[in-house]
């Protein structure tokens, strides 16, 4: 996402948690405790068929409720949307504490898969119909219908195999529920036919960027690059972007939106300092000195200080002469070899993904790159994702690439904070089906970039030097076929 200037996504692993984000239950019929859980803002923090007893299977937490490893921060939230006829009995929220996601535990996984009941896809629907988008009431309307003997009952701590019927219905019918009717919706296509003149404008600048520094690029990760540039600077190709605080990170520039409260933009500011101290002298000019400290700085939270104080202003936007400066450093020629050799780095992880899951296609490189600039190089290893993943594509049979790429889809959007769960799940989809409007903006993948399904050559060089820093341990047999 960006705030002015571009239509970047921001760093959603890293930027701040919405209030219904809670490590809990886990998805296919699994208790764990480090996948996030979407909650309902009415009932005890989560799901009101979901009790906070149940889900709190994180490990050991000091008098105040903090983890022993680390604290979090406590955020304000109170509800948007009107109270649903399940609310609680016991309190009225008006303030949560956002708690961390990443916690230890777990829990047994039921024995046999559950039925998902007709009654359940009919609630549903009504409720979908009725206006309703929100993963976790749609979840609750089917569970309710499921149940009608529970009479609005939440699940009590013990009722595992409750818990985890809620969680499965959450992830194999309601989030690929909405996923297909935001595709499918005859709005949707019609919202999401470009204009031949936005194809032809597009098309221009993408043969531009293609031509120049991207050129020693393979064909197909230069299309990876000019979509994910292009989603995350407004510009395929986009050296720039530059973003300020909007997204909790401090700042972001650059083709992979790289920045500094992930820690991912310091490493390329340190190699074109000490590569080209002139250079970075010439682009920041007076600036430079203080800068440079900054940057060699081994403590985050002064960078993270210097960049809030002195490059924002107070509506989060890059403040002059900062601004200025990073002009200069996106029209650098040497700190873009710098941009273009990392953005490698981060296309070599998306070959290793696309190999290990037997992904082949040009588009599964894309949706695979897209994924490591937005939510990291680790992906698979963080949130529990890489047994999410392993549990959908497990219980698949026969599946093509389609079917791989939609389940990497609802993974990557189920555990995505809510705040931006939406925007995650329609700019991953559109690589999937080809087209979208992401950040409000119509895309035709084929028409404007050539993304096709065609097989990628593997690049000639790989910038990351053992495929053991990316751990991604899913099965790939039996292999996907296009």
């Amino acid at each position: 996402m960006n705030n002015g200037g571009g239509n970047g996504s921001g760093h959603y692993d890293e930027a701040e948690m919405g209030p219904f984000q809670l490590a809990g239950v886990g998805s296919a019929g699994a208790l764990h405790g480090s996948a996030p859980i979407a909650r309902s803002p009415f009932v005890d923090l989560e799901s009101p068929f979901v009790s906070s007893e149940l889900l709190d299977l994180r490990g050991p937490r000091d008098e105040e409720g903090h983890d022993r490893e680390g604290e979090d921060e406590a955020r304000p939230w109170s509800p948007r949307n009107a109270p649903s006829p399940f609310d609680a009995v016991n309190g009225e929220l008006s303030e949560v504490e956002h708690e961390d996601e990443d916690r230890a535990g777990a829990a047994p996984t039921p024995a046999a898969p559950f039925i998902l009941l007709p009654v359940s896809v009919l609630a549903t629907t009504q409720a979908f119909l009725a206006g309703s988008r929100d993963e976790s009431a749609l979840t609750d309307a089917a569970f309710l219908a499921a149940h009608p003997e529970r009479r609005s009952a939440k699940i009590a701590p013990g009722e595992t195999a409750a818990a985890a019927e809620w969680q499965w219905m959450r992830a194999h019918f309601v989030a690929p529920f909405l996923r297909s009717m935001a595709a499918s919706s005859p709005s949707a296509r019609a919202s999401n036919a470009c204009t031949p003149q936005a194809i032809a404008k597009m098309r221009e600048r993408v043969a531009r960027a293609s031509a120049g520094d991207l050129s020693a690029l393979t064909e197909a990760e230069r299309k990876a690059v000019l979509i994910t540039s292009t989603f995350e600077t407004g510009w395929p190709g986009g050296f720039g972007g530059l973003t300020g605080d909007f997204d909790a990170m401090g700042l972001s520039f650059g083709l992979m939106n790289w920045n500094f409260g992930a820690g991912s933009f310091v490493p390329l500011l340190r190699d074109f300092a000490r590569d080209f101290p002139d250079r970075f002298t010439a682009a920041f000019g007076p600036g430079a000195a203080t800068f440079r400290d900054v940057v060699f700085a081994t403590e985050h939270e002064r960078q993270m200080a210097f960049v809030r104080g002195t490059m924002n202003d107070g509506h989060k936007h890059i403040q002059e002469p900062w601004a200025t400066y990073f002009g200069r450093l996106e029209v650098d020629p040497e700190f873009r070899k710098i941009e273009v050799r990392e953005a490698k780095k981060g296309l070599d992880r998306a070959e290793l993904s696309c190999t290990r899951l037997g992904l082949k296609s040009e588009r599964a490189l894309a949706l695979l790159f897209d994924v490591v600039s937005q939510q990291g190089p680790y992906w698979p290893t963080v949130k529990d994702r890489q047994r999410l993943l392993d549990e959908r594509l497990a219980a698949m049979q026969n599946r093509t690439e389609r079917d791989v790429m939609e389940a990497i889809v609802d993974v990557v959007t189920e555990t995505t904070p809510p705040k931006w769960r939406e925007d995650v799940r329609v700019r991953k989809t559109c690589f999937v089906v080809g087209s979208g409007r992401v950040h409000g903006d119509c895309y035709d993948l084929g028409a404007m970039f050539g993304l096709g399904d065609g097989p990628f050559a593997a690049g000639a060089t790989p910038a990351i030097a053992h495929e053991e820093e990316l751990e991604l341990e899913v099965d790939p047999a039996p292999h996907a076929t296009p």
